[in-house]
């Protein structure tokens, strides 16, 4: 008995500390969507352009000019930081953040059996109390000898996008969403 109870709670504290549960997650089946001070949200679409790629983690990072000698490494985010949409083939992210300029540098994930690193390099403005929409990241895989090569592209499909966060998550039904496009 004592071993069982150990192997759970040993199970738990791996996927807690693994990514996999995420305290950065912003909607949920939530009726509202609450920050606490100093914390904002950020919204994006993931859609590879094949089913071949599955996207495990996405890279977050803290970008900070005047305070370059306290760099902060990337930010994994798990399974629960997203949303897959089985009919359209799109990842819908969704995460809570502290005020501040990120970067998403990328996804890690499987392609082909294999681990993969997509690199995005996408910059984005988190302000207290408000929800940003960045855009869909596509991916287009073309197969070149022995790897693959990948095209990343940042599109501003905000009406669509919008349409199936309402539809999944209505929370943010009466919520403006901006948009952070610029850089």
């Amino acid at each position: 008995m004592k071993n069982k109870i150990m192997l759970i709670l040993t199970l738990l504290i791996a996927i807690n500390f693994s990514g996999c549960v995420s305290r950065k997650v912003l909607l949920r089946k939530n009726k509202e969507v609450s920050f606490k001070p100093a914390e904002g949200g950020v919204i994006f679409s993931f859609k590879p352009k094949t089913t071949i790629f599955n996207p495990l983690t996405v890279n977050i990072q803290e970008v900070n000019q005047y305070k370059r000698y306290k760099k902060k490494p990337p930010q994994p985010v798990g399974f629960s930081g997203y949303y897959y949409d089985k009919t359209q083939g799109i990842y819908l992210y969704s995460l809570k953040l502290p005020e501040g300029t990120y970067n998403l540098s990328g996804f890690l994930g499987y392609l082909r059996g294999g681990q993969y690193y997509i690199a995005v390099n996408k910059i984005f403005d988190i302000s207290e109390g408000k929800i940003i929409y960045i855009g869909r990241i596509g991916v287009d895989f073309s197969k070149a000898k022995r790897s693959y090569n990948n095209k990343v592209s940042i599109e501003d499909l905000y009406l669509e996008d919008l349409k199936l966060f309402k539809i999944k998550f209505p929370a943010i039904e009466n919520i403006d969403i901006l948009t952070d496009l610029v850089y």
